[in-house]
């Protein structure tokens, strides 16, 4: 299977996912890519990058 084929899963961390347990129940579900959109300005980015490192316990995921 080349790079190409591969199907990942990316989730956004904003208003409605952004728990420590919506970020555990995606990553058991696969999901590898966080993606933090920076057109909320009112958001505390590291909190989140820290939410979803902690609760990461494998280390595979990814904070776009």
């Amino acid at each position: 299977m080349s790079v190409s084929d591969k199907k990942y899963i990316m989730a956004t961390i904003g208003p409605t996912f952004e728990s420590s347990s919506d970020i555990k129940e995606a990553i058991s579900n696969n999901c590898e890519w966080f993606r933090l959109p920076f057109g909320y300005r009112s958001r505390n980015h590291l909190e989140s990058i820290q939410s979803i490192r902690h609760a990461d316990d494998a280390g595979k995921a990814k904070v776009l």
